[in-house]
């Protein structure tokens, strides 16, 4: 945060700095979609049983797929990459991708 009271994501091999809304950065969970990329908290997965969103499920201690229809959670199957699950969006720059 700067003395403006602004938020940044700093990049430090460039030192480059990006103004951030802090309601939008997400969380790396540690796997990477079909196409070997990075999935974050609020990411939208579409896989053989639809399309959903990435989220953390306190009970399961897992980030998850939540899904509207039907209403329900999910685990993500997988040993570092999911095969079968492609991020065709986020929850912030596409929210109308999960909208029943």
């Amino acid at each position: 945060m700067s003395s403006e009271g602004d938020t940044h994501i700093i990049d430090h091999e460039s030192w480059y700095k990006w103004k951030v809304d802090p309601e939008t950065v997400g969380q790396y969970i540690g796997l990477k979609d079909k196409y070997d990329r990075e999935i974050y908290a609020g990411d939208i997965p579409r896989d053989p049983t639809g399309i959903g969103e990435i989220e953390w499920v306190q009970e399961h201690c897992a980030y998850m797929v939540f899904t509207k229809n039907p209403s329900k959670y999910h685990h993500l199957e997988s040993d570092g990459k999911l095969l079968h699950t492609e991020i065709i969006g986020n929850i912030f720059e596409n929210p109308e991708l999960i909208e029943v």
